[in-house]
């Protein structure tokens, strides 16, 4: 299983992207990825380190559909994996749904729009079409040409989508590369998620998609009060409604928790990597036993609270154990 390090707050330039990206080029981490930024753009922020002389494989966790077409999406990706020289990953979401109505004037569903955006986005880097028709209907219709991207070699490019729930699961098993999951109960990963994936790409024929787990992570340490440093971090996602949707139905929080209490219950079940590093390393080998691909470490509550140093040293401490660590050790129970 791969282990990856995220950029978590928007930058406002490249230079924390690119200290992240230092863990990555060391061998520390295998991935740097970055959420959708309100600030400098995350694809030209990537572009902006390797244009620095720091050409590292990227993902972004996720792009939010309504701010981009599909084309400029498939370009955009491409464009990264191109001036990177590495394999990146797209991943797509919808995100906060009153802000994509906000962009688009119109309702923006996960299910419909994100899976289309995908499944056209894939279609665009194979080298195929989008687009082309009629549009308008009838006799007054009025034709439109089919597009394609301007050949071009590049690294390989994945499409992913963020997923929560079944339903939404299901579809992007169908048409995605990677399905990527954030606060996701383990749990309800291998009850919910995962069987839905494997439906999906079932009825799609083909590949169920790999899956990257975003994992809140924090140590213990002398003067620090983890639960506290993880509701910093993880609080803000776990007040949005589509989140809250997810944890209630999976069970893990109570419908009347507070954001700040449902950490601490998050906490407490164990569904967040807190604690010692031979916790943290032992959650990270749980989520590969139960089929997880690639976990991306999220310190923002360390970065949060004890500012950027302390996030870097704790990505990079993690991280490092997780490469020297006897994972079979860790998976049978034994201490490492």
């Amino acid at each position: 299983m791969k282990v990856s390090v995220l950029l978590p707050f928007s930058p406002s330039d490249a230079r924390a992207p690119r200290r992240l990206a230092e863990l990555v080029a060391d061998g520390s981490a295998d991935r740097l990825w970055m959420g959708h930024s309100f600030g400098v753009d995350s694809l030209q922020a990537m572009a902006a380190v390797a244009g620095s002389g720091l050409a590292v494989p990227c993902g972004l966790a996720v792009g939010l559909v309504p701010v981009r077409t599909s084309y400029d999406a498939a370009l955009q990706a491409r464009s990264a994996a191109v001036l990177t020289g590495h394999p990146f990953v797209l991943g797509l979401g919808i995100g906060n749904a009153r802000f994509a109505r906000a962009v688009t004037g119109r309702p923006v569903l996960p299910s419909t729009d994100t899976v289309q955006q995908v499944r056209e986005v894939r279609t665009l880097l194979d080298g195929g079409t989008v687009g082309g028709g009629t549009v308008g209907g009838g006799d007054d219709g009025d034709e439109v040409e089919a597009v394609a991207l301007l050949p071009l070699a590049c690294p390989p490019v994945e499409v992913g989508a963020g997923v929560l729930r079944a339903r939404h699961a299901e579809a992007v098993g169908a048409v995605a590369d990677a399905a990527i999951t954030f606060l996701a109960p383990r749990d309800h990963l291998t009850s919910t998620v995962i069987p839905a994936l494997e439906r999906g790409a079932g009825a799609g024929g083909r590949p169920v998609p790999r899956i990257v787990s975003l994992v809140h992570v924090a140590l213990d340490r002398p003067g620090r009060d983890t639960t506290e440093v993880l509701v910093a971090g993880a609080a803000g996602h776990i007040a949005l409604p589509h989140y809250r949707a997810m944890l209630d139905e999976a069970g893990a929080v109570r419908v009347d928790d507070d954001p700040g209490d449902a950490v601490r219950r998050l906490v407490r079940s164990g569904d967040l990597a807190a604690g010692s590093l031979e916790d943290v390393v032992a959650h990270l080998a749980d989520l590969a036993a139960r089929g997880v691909d690639e976990v991306v470490l999220h310190a923002g509550g360390v970065g949060a609270t004890h500012g950027m140093a302390a996030m870097l040293d704790e990505l990079r401490t993690i991280a490092s154990a997780w490469r020297t660590t006897d994972r079979s050790a860790v998976q049978a129970g034994r201490t490492p």
